[in-house]
Formats: structure tokens, sequence, C-alpha cells
């Protein structure tokens, strides 16, 4: 089992998470690597690594706005405990990428 496939079974119970490849979202992304992506009321993000040898993960995420005015941020978390805390936090809407 891979670090993300660990990530999600720790959490998809919790949260709305899709396991898949960053291909199979057909989502602009330029590489094809496997991908969490987790989905709460007025956000969602991405949880990846662009290669197989990174030692740090993306965490990608996308605020939406009534107003339509979509907001796009990012974060790196470093191993695996980092990557769930920024998961739990961006869901519950305490993480600094609320501010």
């Amino acid at each position: 089992m891979n670090e993300l496939e660990w990530i999600y079974d720790q959490r998809k119970d919790i949260y709305d998470l899709t396991l898949t490849t960053t291909a199979a979202l057909d989502d602009g992304y330029t590489i094809d690597v496997p991908v969490i992506r987790g989905i709460g009321a007025d956000r969602r993000f991405d949880l990846y690594k662009e290669s197989e040898g990174d030692t740090v993960f993306v965490f990608s995420v996308e605020f939406f706005f009534k107003d339509g005015q979509d907001r796009y941020s990012h974060g790196h978390p470093y191993d695996i405990d980092d990557a769930l805390g920024y998961m739990d936090r961006f869901l519950s809407g305490t993480s600094f990428f609320d501010k």
C-alpha cells in the first residue's frame, strides 16, 4: 500500500474523498499521478506527489464563492501526519488557507 492509499484509508469514512489519478480527473493536470480529491461545502482539495520520488506532498485547494470568484492556493505537507493534518483542518474550515 502506498502513502496516498494509506491516507485515503484513514479518512475515507470521515470525508467525501476519491482516490484516483490526475489524468482521470481531467482537470488540467500535465502529470499523471495518484491523487486524493476531497470535497467540502464550499471547497475542495487535491493531495498528491508530483513524482514517485518526491519527499513532500502537494496540497492544492480551491474555494468556491457565490460571486464566481473562486480562489486557489496550495501547500506542501512534509509527511503523512502533516498531510492528514492539512486535510482535517481544511475540511473543518480551520486551516491557514481560511484567512
